[in-house]
């Protein structure tokens, strides 16, 4: 059982408590940030601990993460097309 809840209890104490959350992938690596009030850290930053010491996620979020891993990698691989293109003209 999770200390802290489901698999939504950071995406939820985040939001709930006014904060910022981010996860941005590159081609070797996933840089995972976010941002709450000082009163909020230590509990925001136990249940962002708590997604990899007790990972739970379903077959259903793991189509959701490579379909947006592949969106994002289109948008850098159309954005680097676009630079190319911009320094032949």
């Amino acid at each position: 059982m999770r200390p802290h809840g489901d698999s939504t209890s950071f995406l939820n104490y985040v939001s709930h408590h006014s904060g910022k959350r981010e996860a941005t992938t590159y081609p070797e690596s996933t840089v995972f940030s976010f941002e709450l009030p000082m009163v909020h850290f230590t509990t925001g930053l136990e249940l962002f601990a708590d997604l990899f010491v007790n990972p739970l996620i379903t077959n259903e979020r793991i189509v959701e993460e490579v379909e947006a891993i592949e969106r994002e990698f289109q948008g850098h691989s159309q954005a680097d097309l676009f630079e190319i293109l911009q320094g032949v003209a």
